[in-house]
C-alpha cells in the first residue's frame, strides 16, 4: 500500500505534462527510476536501475508490483550506458525523481572510473544533486534485487533510513552534490553509508570515509557517530556509562585550535553539552555526580577513538586540517598541501565541559 502511495505521489508531481504536449510518450508509459545501482565489471561499467512505472497503479498493489523491474545495461564507460538506456526506452526514461544511488566500493575505489561518472552526471545534469549516495562492499546492483521484498520502492526506503537520523543534522547526510564539491575541493571528511543485506532488507552496516576524495576504509556506526560529534553535525549524542547510566548530550558544540613544537602538532578538542540522564530521574547529588564521569568518560573515549582512527584509517575525525589556516598560520604553511604529513605528527588533547541538566 505504501508503494502504491509513493507511486501516485509522483502522478500528481507530473500532470503537467498531460497539459503541456511536450512528450510523446504516454505518462503511464514512462519509467521513473527512484534508485540507480553503479558497478564495475570486466574493465567496464554496469548501470542497474530500480524502475517504477506508473501504469498498473489503479489496479490492484499485487499487478503494479508486478511491473516494477530492474534494467541493466553494460558498457565500456557511463556515458554509453545511459545511452544504451535511452535507446533502448526511446522517451520514457525519465530520471528526474531519482532518491538514491548505490556506487559499489570497486567504482569509488577507481579514480578514473568515479570521475568519469561524476563528469557525466554533472555535464548532462541527469539527477539532483540532493540525491543521497550509499555504498556497498559487494556488487550495488545485489542489493537492487531486495525491492520485491520492501513495503515501498527502494528509493524510498533507502531515503526513510536518512530520514529517521534524528540525531544528526542534515550536513552529515551525504548527496551527490557533496560527492562533486569534494571532488574539486578536498575539504571535508565524507562518510558514505555502507549497505549490505539483512533478512531481506537493506540496512546500514557502517560507513565509508573519504578525505581529500580518496577513500579511507570502513568505519563503525559508533566512529561514525563520534565524527559527527566532532565536526558539529550532530544534534543529540547518546551514550551509557560504566555505571548503567544512559545519557544523552544536546547543545553540543566542539572547537578547540591547534597548536605544534618542533615534533608535534596537538588538536585541541574543546566538546561543551547538556547531558540528561535518561535512563533514571536523578537528584542533585546524582547529577554532580555523574557530571564528573561523564567528562571522564568523554576525555577518555574521545581520546582513544581518535587515535585509533588516526592509526588504522590514516583519518582525522576532527577534521582539523581544513581550518589550519585560521588557527596557526605558521602551521598551515608548514604543511600547505600535505594533509598526510600534517597526519603523520597530529595528536590530540581533549576536555569536555558538561552540564547536567
Amino acid at each position: 500500500m505504501v508503494k502504491k502511495v509513493c507511486v501516485l505521489c509522483l502522478i500528481l508531481g507530473l500532470q503537467m505534462l498531460l497539459f503541456c504536449g511536450c512528450d510523446s510518450a504516454e505518462l503511464e508509459e514512462r519509467k521513473f527510476p527512484l534508485t540507480i545501482a553503479f558497478d564495475e565489471q570486466d574493465q567496464g561499467c554496469v548501470l542497474t536501475l530500480g524502475l517504477e512505472y506508473l501504469s498498473g497503479v489503479a489496479e490492484e498493489e499485487e499487478s503494479a508490483k508486478e511491473e516494477d523491474e530492474e534494467e541493466v545495461m553494460a558498457a565500456a564507460n557511463w556515458g554509453e550506458a545511459f545511452s544504451d538506456q535511452d535507446e533502448k526506452n526511446p522517451e520514457t526514461m525519465d530520471y528526474n525523481h531519482v532518491k538514491a544511488v548505490i556506487i559499489s566500493r570497486a567504482v569509488l575505489e577507481d579514480k578514473e572510473m568515479l570521475n568519469y561518472l561524476l563528469d557525466y552526471l554533472e555535464t548532462e545534469e541527469l539527477l539532483s544533486r540532493n540525491t543521497l549516495v550509499f555504498t556497498c562492499r559487494d556488487r550495488a546492483a545485489d542489493l537492487l534485487a531486495l525491492e520485491g521484498g520492501l513495503p515501498m520502492a527502494e528509493g524510498m526506503y533507502l531515503k526513510q533510513l536518512t530520514d529517521g537520523m534524528t540525531m544528526q543534522k542534515d550536513t552529515a547526510v551525504v548527496t551527490l552534490g557533496n560527492l562533486m564539491n569534494e571532488r574539486y575541493n578536498r575539504m571535508e571528511n565524507l562518510y558514505l553509508p555502507v549497505l549490505e543485506e539483512q533478512e531481506q532488507k537493506p540496512v546500514i552496516c557502517g560507513y565509508y570515509a573519504l578525505a581529500e576524495y580518496n577513500g579511507m576504509g570502513m568505519i563503525k556506526p559508533e566512529v561514525y557517530e563520534v565524527a559527527t560529534l566532532l565536526e558539529n553535525k550532530r544534534k543529540l549524542y547518546q551514550f551509557d556509562l560504566d555505571t548503567g547510566e544512559t545519557i544523552e548530550l544536546s547543545q553540543i558544540r566542539c572547537s578547540g585550535g591547534v597548536t605544534s613544537d618542533e615534533e608535534k602538532t596537538v588538536k585541541e578538542v574543546c566538546l561543551s553539552a547538556d547531558a540528561k540522564i535518561i535512563s533514571k530521574n536523578a537528584d542533585a547529588a546524582e547529577k554532580k555526580r555523574a557530571e564528573r564521569q561523564i567528562r571522564e568518560y568523554l576525555n577518555s573515549y574521545l581520546a582513544v577513538l581518535l587515535a585509533n582512527s588516526l592509526t588504522s584509517n590514516d583519518l582525522d575525525l576532527t577534521n582539523s586540517y581544513y581550518s589550519l589556516g585560521g588557527y596557526n598560520r605558521k602551521l598551515y604553511k608548514k604543511y600547505e598541501d600535505r594533509p598526510q604529513a600534517y597526519r603523520r605528527n597530529l595528536e590530540y588533547r581533549v576536555d569536555s565541559k558538561i552540564d547536567v541538566i
